[in-house]
């Protein structure tokens, strides 16, 4: 990931936007706010689903285990649990990814997510789900100041397990990733398309 100042310096000393195209900039703001409205009501709806088909009796089945996330140009290899009640799961994840180009910053980047998970289509030894992703963390750059980054988006995926290996499960998704963070290059580079596999140890 490589960084560069989205501002100019004018001769009188004051800073001044790159481009300057402010009904540009108005325009894509308001398709920004769009897109958070509509995946507030898809998260809605997805919860609402997924309150009404899990049984209240549904004991919860942990996972352990080993998380890795290819996000637009970047690797995070974390460490995930995953709690299953029935049809439904929560997901936590702590990520790290680092950067060390021949040319250019070094960068470090720390990513706390969270995935809500509704299981439609289930199987004896697979799952397949929907659900949605949100995130927090941390970018250090070598000679610039740490930058925060949000980061959501939908995803979908299967979990499945080989017969015999009851509590050793796998996990394949795809989903698309959104960000938000001060520095426009930044978020050019973290948003897109998102493929995630993982193993887990079921307790």
């Amino acid at each position: 990931m490589i960084r560069t100042s989205p501002y100019l310096t004018t001769g009188e000393g004051r800073f001044v936007l790159l481009g300057g195209f402010d009904p540009i900039v108005s325009k894509l703001k308001g398709e920004l706010v769009y897109m958070k409205k509509l995946f507030a009501g898809i998260a809605v709806v997805l919860f609402c689903l997924m309150a009404a088909c899990t049984p209240a009796d549904a004991g919860p089945e942990f996972g352990l285990g080993y998380q890795k996330m290819f996000a637009a140009d970047d690797e995070y290899d974390g460490v995930s649990l995953r709690v299953w009640f029935d049809k439904l799961a929560l997901e936590g994840n702590a990520f790290f990814a680092k950067d060390e180009p021949a040319s250019g910053a070094d960068t470090e980047t720390q990513l706390f997510t969270g995935k809500v998970l509704f299981a439609p289509v289930t199987a004896e030894n697979a799952k397949f789900y929907v659900g949605a992703e949100v995130g927090t963390g941390t970018i250090e750059t070598t000679g610039f100041q740490d930058e925060d980054v949000t980061i959501y988006g939908p995803l979908f995926g299967s979990e499945f397990n080989f017969p015999g290996l009851q509590q050793v499960k796998f996990n394949f998704e795809v989903g698309y990733q959104l960000a938000e963070t001060d520095t426009a290059d930044v978020k050019d580079d973290m948003e897109g398309i998102k493929v995630g596999t993982g193993i887990k140890y079921y307790f």
